[in-house]
């Protein structure tokens, strides 16, 4: 069973970017901390991502078919 009922789209945070295609970050979203988890991201701003090796390499390839690239601990670059 889940601690926080809340519906995944709710705990995370979308982000669709020109140089990196779509990022999402999951990891210490909640349904509270959704707004204030990326407060500030907006066109023509800089920011560094948290990102797995993996997700890293394969990042083209996944945005291609659509799958979410998982991201964490976004901070102004």
């Amino acid at each position: 069973m889940l601690d926080d009922p809340t519906p995944c789209t709710e705990r995370a945070v979308v982000i669709e970017t020109s140089d990196c295609g779509t990022l999402t970050v999951r990891w210490g979203v909640t349904s509270e901390t959704k707004g204030s988890t990326t407060d500030g991201v907006a066109a023509n701003t800089t920011w560094k991502f948290w990102v797995g090796a993996g997700s890293y390499k394969l990042h083209p390839f996944l945005n291609t078919i659509r799958q979410a690239v998982f991201v964490r601990e976004p901070r102004r670059a």
